[in-house]
């Protein structure tokens, strides 16, 4: 019995715990513009700019991981004037598509 409660006080910790990360994590999706593309040292660099979503003018890392993807995506939105939407997580893009 005593196995049980310590278990299920884990369990209530451990989910206390993910709740709290997970609204120090914030995430926000944007329409926005592609105003510049570059790298960074070894990052890709999106210089992101949306008027109606209150995303003031700034450079954002791309996601290490799909960095090349990312650049591509945000070369193709560029060249062709065209709005993205792009899910930003701690100030790193983790998601960018074309609209």
């Amino acid at each position: 019995m005593k196995r049980v409660k310590v278990l299920l006080v884990i369990a209530v910790l451990l989910g206390v715990v993910g709740l709290s990360v997970g609204d120090a994590m914030a995430t926000w999706y944007y329409n926005a513009t592609v105003e510049q593309v570059g790298q960074g040292g070894s990052n890709v660099m999106i210089r992101l700019s949306s008027s109606t979503e209150g995303l003031a003018a700034a450079w954002f890392p791309a996601n290490a991981t799909y960095k090349k993807e990312m650049l591509a995506t945000a070369l193709t939105a560029q060249v062709n004037t065209s709005l993205v939407t792009v899910n930003i997580v701690s100030g790193v893009v983790q998601t960018i598509y074309m609209r």
